[in-house]
């Protein structure tokens, strides 16, 4: 596949959570003072090591403000990778935006990225209790709610997103456990919390 082709694949991702919806959700977010979500992702073009392009570790941390919201710290471990001409070396692209903050809701305020967080529309890392209805199209023909299924051992709610990209949210909390692309290349697990409650996946599964 082209660079071009590879590109547009994984920005097809971004978009989805671009366009999604801004509708505002009647039940607060499940988020929490000290709530940490530690996720790994790999993007490869073959299940062979040799064409990982990049694997990296997501955590995002959550602090209070007061009864506003939730200032969202964002660090990310680029562990290898290479980049997409084939010249293998360190990949700190693609990496996730600035730290950011969230209404009780799960909008962000500001310092979104454009990509998983733009300002103005809820994070992409929860979907609320009203949104978890199979057939539920919070944007038409782009994103849409599947029944519940096992997915890495979990019952998730799978959502349809742009492009054929999948996403999966507990049944339980709504919080995202895990994302893959339309060619199974890209695979994203929650690997890691302390949420009461909420499975993690090993990740020996990728």
């Amino acid at each position: 596949m082209s660079y071009k082709k590879e590109l547009v694949s994984v920005l097809g991702i971004f978009l989805f959570f671009a366009l999604f919806s801004c509708t505002k959700y009647k039940e607060d977010a499940p988020f929490f003072n000290g709530l940490h979500l530690k996720y790994i992702e790999i993007y490869s073009k073959s299940e062979m090591p040799e064409d990982i392009i990049w694997e990296r570790e997501i955590v995002y941390g959550f602090k209070q403000l007061g009864v506003e919201g939730f200032h969202i710290t964002q660090t990310v471990n680029t562990r290898m990778g290479k980049r997409l001409d084939g010249k293998i070396k360190p990949l700190p692209y693609p990496q996730v935006g600035d730290d950011l903050t969230i209404d009780k809701k799960g909008i962000v305020l500001k310092d979104g990225d454009n990509f998983n967080f733009p300002e103005g529309h809820p994070s992409y890392l929860w979907l609320p209790a009203d949104k978890r209805k199979m057939n539920d199209e919070p944007i038409k023909a782009i994103r849409k709610v599947g029944a519940i299924k096992k997915w890495e051992g979990l019952e998730v709610f799978p959502v349809h997103g742009l492009l054929g990209d999948m996403y999966y949210y507990d049944v339980h909390t709504g919080i995202l456990v895990g994302a893959e692309n339309i060619n199974g290349k890209l695979k994203m697990l929650l690997i890691d919390t302390n949420y009461a409650g909420l499975k993690t996946i090993s990740a020996d599964t990728l």
